[in-house]
């Protein structure tokens, strides 16, 4: 289940600061340019995204942070009827309501559902220092997506040159991933809940993430119950594995046992001969490796002969 961003951070307890009125748009026409609103009367983003809201500490620093320097990078919003949903800036609004701060600047930008939720992605990986694998994951596919919701209507994308690339060629013209490591993320989408929160909490690596991601629901399910209750983890190695059991339409309870616990080798075998069988062939000042040498050398002459 993709996360959804948490409405009680927008709803804390707090002075609520002297309503002022906001200038009525006149017909037909959206306010361009930098303007100053009730943080207020700016809604969260009323479409779904991964990133998970600021934590209580982190958003407490930022609201001192603005209640001594302000808010220094404008709130992106659009307009939807009489009301403006924000685009990018919710832990900047976030803060300045815990504050009572009676205004906040605003940038409005009118756009469509595909291109708000585009600039949403593009500045969250941007500015956020740090993002969960989850959320980068849902967000390249969000972004892929609308992309190709883009393309099939035949709008322009920036970047975009004929002919026209593949979506994630776009994507990392943008960004510090590969193309190659964008797909991988989005590949993490297809994990059931429960496993993606396993690679969130770094108790699986990202690539046994990633090759888990191709297995089915039942049959990854099936490794999340063998995981429950045991001290042991899913690593690279070892999904590689079970990937392969998948493809051969063997992924059991028991094959994964047998993965998780592999048989030890045999111990190999020790062959002592005493010295009295063979002293009468072999010079008394000869060393252990010297006899062991004549030994194999003598077997090889065997059976090279013709001995079974």
């Amino acid at each position: 289940m993709m996360p959804k961003i948490n409405a009680e951070l927008f709803n804390r307890p707090r002075t609520p600061p002297p309503e002022k009125p906001i200038a009525p748009k006149p017909a037909n026409e959206t306010p361009t340019g930098l303007i100053q609103l009730d943080p207020s009367k700016l809604l969260p983003f009323s479409g779904q995204h991964p990133f998970k809201p600021y934590s209580p500490q982190k958003l407490n620093e930022l609201a001192v942070s603005i209640e001594r320097n302000g808010v220094i990078s404008p709130i992106i919003i659009r307009p939807k009827g009489d009301i403006y949903e924000i685009i990018s800036g919710h832990n900047r609004v976030s803060a300045a309501k815990i504050i009572s701060l009676p205004v906040v600047p605003c940038l409005i930008h009118d756009v469509d559902d595909d291109t708000a939720l585009l600039e949403l992605i593009a500045s969250n990986l941007a500015v956020r220092e740090f993002l969960f694998p989850s959320e980068k994951a849902w967000a390249y596919k969000l972004q892929y997506e609308a992309l190709q919701r883009h393309n099939h209507r035949g709008k322009s994308v920036v970047g975009q040159v004929d002919p026209q690339p593949r979506n994630s060629t776009i994507m990392s013209q943008n960004s510090e991933d590969s193309e190659k490591q964008i797909r991988r993320y989005i590949a993490l989408t297809r994990l059931i809940p429960h496993l993606l929160e396993l690679v969130d909490n770094g108790e699986m690596p990202f690539m046994a993430g990633v090759n888990t991601a191709s297995l089915n629901a039942e049959n990854q399910q099936l490794v999340l119950d063998f995981l429950t209750g045991r001290n042991i983890k899913l690593d690279i190695k070892t999904s590689e594995q079970i990937k392969h059991l998948q493809e051969n339409h063997n992924v059991t309870l028991k094959t994964l046992e047998d993965v998780f616990t592999p048989k030890p080798p045999p111990t190999p075998k020790v062959v002592k001969i005493r010295y009295n069988r063979i002293k009468s062939y072999i010079r008394e000042e000869k060393s252990a490796k010297e006899i062991e040498d004549i030994i194999i050398k003598a077997l090889q002459q065997y059976y090279e002969s013709g001995g079974n």
